[in-house]
């Protein structure tokens, strides 16, 4: 064991730190498949995350949030910020939903998610961030619990 320890569940998502090309065509069609459940024609939870060139990385992401516990219907909204690498590429071989941004910046990119998010309840991600198993649930339960939370 080293100094620091990494929980497994953040282990099972970095796909010992290979870009997304790297993957096998295997391990595209099982996070694919995990992916679809954040198709929700009609959500209570929309996640929205804006990206910016994480065409190597963001699977990371998707990868932790694809294994979410929630019962919630959620919808995945990714917004594509203008990249110049592979992440319309990659988004589109996951069949996450995308939204294309052109004007430059993290606070463009956010809001024209949120104004398409469909779902009672907004969650803010990061592209670049592996969200634990009971992350929508642990952020959508005060508002639940309280009106006056947003």
């Amino acid at each position: 064991m080293g100094l620091v320890d990494v929980p497994q569940w953040v282990k099972s998502h970095a796909y010992e730190e290979r870009p997304f090309g790297a993957l096998t065509p295997r391990e595209v069609l099982v996070l694919r498949e995990a992916l679809r459940r954040f198709s929700e024609p009609n959500p209570e939870v929309s996640v929205v995350i804006p990206a910016w060139n994480e065409g190597d990385t963001i699977h990371r992401t998707l990868a932790s949030l694809a294994a979410t516990r929630t019962l919630l219907r959620t919808e995945l909204i990714v917004i594509d910020n203008n990249s110049t690498d592979r992440t319309g590429e990659v988004l589109a071989a996951l069949g996450v939903r995308t939204l294309v941004q052109p004007v430059q910046g993290t606070p463009h990119a956010r809001q024209m998610g949120l104004q398409r998010a469909k779902g009672r309840f907004h969650l803010c991600a990061d592209s670049d961030t592996l969200y634990p198993p009971d992350w929508i649930d642990l952020m959508v339960k005060p508002m639940r619990e309280n009106a006056g939370i947003v």
